[in-house]
């Protein structure tokens, strides 16, 4: 039997009041690197990965150094750590070119993926306006110290001059920044140091079994506190909240990503809450460190590319490459037109490219690009001006960006001047079972999956694997290409396939600017896919789209009562509907002729008809529809857990209240929006508690918590919850919980052996503080829900009368309509034919019930047309 102790996620309860640091980092040099091995000899390496993965191969051969200085052919080990071999790499592998399909374990991955998301977290204080200074340390190490003798003027002139350019550099740090706000930022680097930290660097730099840097944290701390006597910490708190700003280390020597080795640290924003550093009364808390020297030989110093790079992260921005290495850093993210993809490598690191217009817009430095709202021509000048359009898409906050890069300026050393085109996707589609939106507001991989880039650069070429040089990226670029519409590859669509309805054709070139004619696709279209609750498309459905009669709506008055019913619109039977079946993939489309109020009405055979009434009033518009059947239309079990082993977790002490939660986003929930919350499933072990409890948060907001009278232990135990009336709301996010107080088992939470699921654990010392655990396992909970309205009807307000959805055996029902009676201003069918489990029946029967799940079916025949209402019911014992 298993047990884990709570100790990670005691550590981020204490983030709040300053422990952990996480990190972000710049990715790997993207070119291949020449080294000089001790003997002399010259290899050619190629690095991937960033702070959190990384590896270096040569040939088809993963590598690393050794402590002698000479780069080893080895193997990674189960946690990814690598194993040198015996066998020194020689310059006979440099004919063979470095490979990108060597791959670490899979804990490689999870853990990088686990860091990176709680990176994301870390607040972000977007201090990008106005005139402010930063504090630069340099730190050189106990048996490194750095080349120049008048380093600080070096790094000085680099960061602040202006008009740098030293190493054909195109300015200075100050320059970039001042230059691409368009003078809203307007920073100061004070530097100071060297000071010499007390350990070598290698040790702070080599790799734990992850590979990650093992003590850059000490360095941090050590270098602070060095400096001290000669620096006014409070001063560089300008916003006032008790911690420094920022502080950015310069160490000495080669950085880990350009091949200077595994025992060198690889350049990263992070920080230091948790070591608890107070100089001149503020909190030390964010860092940045980059390198002196650039590449893994010689004395160059370093551009101002890295340091750009991960001062972007300092003042908010995030990654914009492939930080997910499942595919091995596949995807090609921003390459070099963005700093915070490869673009802080452009020109040897001296020349980053200017800030595209989505960055610009997040550090707050220019509005939301212009939408483009009618045909015609347009033209664009540099980003550096501001300037940049925007095309919606039929799903929300799923849209196009369109700006011009003319090489000039901090843009000279582009592969390719042109029209870039981005689809930025931030919407609630599904991407590796996240939101786009999570994966933009949570965590920093939003062009982590290749296959679904959340910031995507359209190439002008398709698929994106045959992209072979940077100059493919823009339009017209290399290839010449000249439009962007839904007929060319790439096609102008969102990620559902529909098209946008903006072509782009003429894209040409001048001296400055570039020019294109739009044409606006007035089509009137609507599309989407019918899925299964599987997420798998239902390929032959039946969808149907009527227009709906907005005089017929209104309040009905039951005769003799004083009961009203709310009456929703009825079909225009006088106007034309529209009807369509779905596709191998379960996508449907209409053209319709005008906007209007509609009811969508989809059914196959097995699945329960299901209607929605919708206002179309876009020109493209997306409706996706779940069917459900019998079983599936009643109850559905939430849970992330796969099978219980007797595992335990908690605080490994009995002093503490123990609360545990697995969660859902909206996207999850979204097939059960209006499903009412039936009963909670789990575990409590030990053999005793003071009080066992359950909870449900919406949000940030508790709308349930509930002792449980008699609680049971060592046992799956089920909590009827129909009473407290709680249902699936429409786009949100849910917990759903169990406390434990006072128990005898230090570890009273029950939790599977993994894999861990997006969101399959959070624990805490209360419901107000529940925090999402990196441990790879899933907490024992599961929800059933139930549709409370599972009386599916088409057509009208025509309902079987059924008192209720789930039954005792022996109980009866009669076959009958809801009393006309009670609303006669409603259209009745001229007759009804009856089926129960598809055997006909007559109005008016009897049926005794036994054990199992039934569907009763009603045809309603109106003279010109009929419909067919469906009602599932579950009795049991």
């Amino acid at each position: 039997m298993k047990r884990y102790f709570i100790a990670k996620i005691i550590s981020i309860v204490i983030l709040i009041s300053g422990s952990v640091s996480f990190s972000y980092s710049e990715p790997a040099y993207p070119f291949p690197i020449k080294v000089v091995q001790p003997d002399g000899s010259v290899i050619t390496i190629q690095m991937h990965g960033d702070e959190y993965a990384n590896w270096a191969t040569c040939g088809n051969r993963l590598v690393d150094k050794g402590k002698d200085g000479y780069y080893y052919f080895a193997d990674f080990n189960a946690t990814g750590g690598k194993i040198l071999s015996n066998t020194r790499v020689s310059p006979n592998v440099m004919a063979m070119p470095a490979t990108t399909t060597v791959t670490p374990p899979t804990s490689v991955f999870m853990q990088a993926k686990i860091k990176r998301e709680k990176a994301a977290r870390i607040d972000q204080r977007a201090i990008s306006q106005g005139n402010r200074k930063y504090l630069v340390i340099l730190v050189q190490f106990s048996d490194k110290s750095f080349q120049s003798t008048n380093a600080n003027n070096d790094f000085t002139n680099q960061l602040n001059q202006d008009g740098y350019n030293a190493n054909s550099g195109t300015g200075s740090a100050w320059n970039y920044y001042y230059e691409n706000s368009r003078g809203l930022f307007n920073p100061r680097f004070d530097v100071v140091g060297p000071v010499t930290v007390s350990r070598t660097a290698a040790y702070y730099g080599e790799n734990d079994d992850y590979g990650d840097d093992a003590h850059p944290d000490e360095m941090v701390e050590e270098a602070v506190r060095l400096a001290n006597s000669t620096v006014d910490y409070s001063q560089y708190d300008q916003d006032g909240d008790g911690y420094l700003d920022n502080v950015f280390i310069y160490y000495c020597g080669y950085a880990e990503s350009q091949g200077g080795g595994s025992s060198t640290i690889w350049p990263h924003a992070s920080g230091i809450y948790g070591r608890n550093v107070m100089l001149d009364g503020v909190r030390v808390g964010r860092y940045a460190c980059s390198s002196e020297f650039r590449g893994s030989t010689g004395g160059l110093m370093s551009g101002i590319g890295t340091f750009c790079h991960e001062f972007g992260h300092v003042i908010g921005l995030p990654d914009f490459y492939d930080t997910d290495y499942n595919d091995n850093g596949k995807g090609r993210g921003l390459g070099a037109y963005s700093l915070m993809s490869n673009g802080n490598y452009n020109n040897n690191g001296n020349s980053p490219p200017y800030f595209t217009c989505m960055e610009r817009y997040l550090l707050n430095w220019m509005n939301f690009p212009a939408e483009m709202t009618t045909s015609g021509n347009y033209s664009l000048e540099s980003v550096s001006r501001n300037l940049a359009y925007y095309t919606p898409t039929a799903n929300a906050n799923e849209y196009y960006l369109y700006e011009y890069r003319d090489r000039s300026g901090w843009d000279a050393y582009l592969p390719a001047s042109g029209l870039v085109i981005y689809h930025v996707d931030q919407s609630n589609n599904d991407v590796h079972g996240k939101t786009a939106a999570y994966l933009w507001n949570y965590t920093n991989s939003i062009n982590a999956y290749s296959d679904h880039q959340c910031m995507d650069l359209v190439e002008s070429v398709y698929p994106e694997s045959s992209v072979t040089s940077g100059a493919m990226s823009t339009f017209p670029g290399s290839t010449g290409k000249r439009s962007f519409t839904y007929s060319t590859s790439p096609a102008a669509a969102d990620w559902s396939g529909t098209p946008t309805g903006y072509d782009l054709t003429n894209i040409t070139e001048s001296v400055a600017s570039v020019s294109f004619t739009l044409s606006i696709d007035q089509t009137k279209r609507l599309s989407g896919k019918v899925s299964g609750v599987d997420g798998f498309g239902i390929p032959g459905a039946s969808v149907r789209l009527y227009p709906l009669d907005q005089s017929s709506a209104g309040v009905a008055k039951s005769a003799g009562t004083p009961l009203l019913l709310s009456m929703s619109p009825r079909i225009d039977r006088t106007a034309e509907f529209y009807e369509t079946t779905t596709g191998v993939d379960g996508a449907y489309s209409f053209v319709i002729e005008n906007f209007g109020d509609y009811r969508l009405v989809v059914s196959k055979s097995g699945y329960n008809t299901t209607s929605r009434d919708l206002t179309i009033s876009n020109k493209s518009t997306i409706e996706n529809i779940t069917l459900y059947s019998a079983y599936e239309s009643l109850f559905a079990t939430l849970k992330k857990y796969v099978v219980y082993g007797g595992g335990g977790l908690g605080y490994n002490t009995l002093d503490v209240s123990t609360y545990g939660a697995v969660g859902f986003s909206a996207q999850e929930l979204n097939p059960y929006k209006g499903y009412k919350v039936n009963s909670m499933q789990f575990i409590v072990r030990g053999s005793s508690a003071s009080t066992v409890g359950v909870f449900i948060k919406s949000g940030n907001t508790t709308i349930l918590q509930r002792v449980i009278t008699s609680p049971q232990f060592e046992t799956l135990q089920k909590v009827d919850l129909s009473d407290a009336n709680i249902t699936v709301q429409e786009g949100a996010n849910m917990k759903f919980g169990y406390y434990v107080i006072g128990s005898d088992s230090k570890f009273p939470l029950a939790v599977d052996n993994g894999p861990l699921k997006p969101q399959g654990g959070f624990a805490g010392q209360s419901i107000d503080y529940l925090y999402e655990w990196d441990l790879d396992m899933n907490l024992v909970v599961s929800v059933e829900l139930m549709d409370d309205n599972n009386v599916l009807y088409s057509l009208g307000y025509n309902l079987i009368d059924v008192p209720k959805t789930q039954y005792r055996v022996g109980e009866t029902l009669t076959l009958k309509l809801v009393s006309p009676d009670n609303f006669p201003d409603i259209e009745r069918p001229s007759s009804v034919k009856w089926y129960f489990d598809d055997v006909a029946r007559n109005t008016g029967d009897v049926i005794t019930l036994t054990a199992g799940s039934h569907t009763i079916k009603a045809v309603l025949d109106f003279g010109d047309h009929t419909d067919t209402i469906v009602q599932e019911i579950l009795v049991t014992q």
